[in-house]
C-alpha cells in the first residue's frame, strides 16, 4: 500500500508506505495496515485495523474497537463525521488492485488522502 496526504490548512504533504493484509474471520474481513508515515520531516510507524461486515446493502466498516466508521457500497461515496469535520470517501478499482480517496473538511481539517493497494502474489 502507498498513501499520499495533502493538507491544505498546513500547506504540507505526507507519504506512507507499508502493507495491508486482508483475512476472513467468520463472515467478516479483517483489514490490517502497517508501515511508515513521513510527515513534516519526521518518519514514524503507523498501524490500523478495520473490520468489514457484510450488510444487505454492501458493507459496514468498523474501527478495531467496534465503533462504526462508515457504510460502504461499491461505487457509492462513504461519509464519516468526526466532530464538526466531514470525511467523504470513495473506493475505485484499479488495474492491479484498488484505491481509497478521502476528502476531510471542516473547522479542524482540510486534506485529501489517497491510498493505493496492489495485490502482491503469495510466494507459497
Amino acid at each position: 500500500m502507498r498513501r499520499t496526504l495533502h493538507d491544505r490548512l498546513l500547506g504540507a504533504d505526507g507519504t506512507a508506505g507499508g502493507e495491508a493484509r486482508f483475512s476472513t474471520v467468520g463472515d467478516d474481513v479483517r483489514w490490517a495496515e502497517s508501515g511508515r508515515f513521513t510527515w513534516l520531516g519526521a518518519e514514524r510507524p503507523f498501524r490500523r485495523v478495520l473490520w468489514l461486515r457484510a450488510t444487505a446493502d454492501g458493507w459496514c466498516v468498523e474501527f478495531e474497537d467496534g465503533r462504526p466508521f462508515h457504510d460502504w457500497a461499491p461505487g457509492a461515496w462513504a461519509e464519516h463525521r468526526c466532530g464538526a469535520d466531514l470525511y467523504r470517501g470513495l473506493v475505485d478499482a484499479t488495474a492491479t488492485g484498488f484505491a481509497v480517496t478521502w476528502h476531510a473538511r471542516g473547522p479542524a481539517k482540510d486534506y485529501t488522502s489517497t491510498t493505493t493497494y496492489e495485490r502482491v502474489p503469495d510466494p507459497r
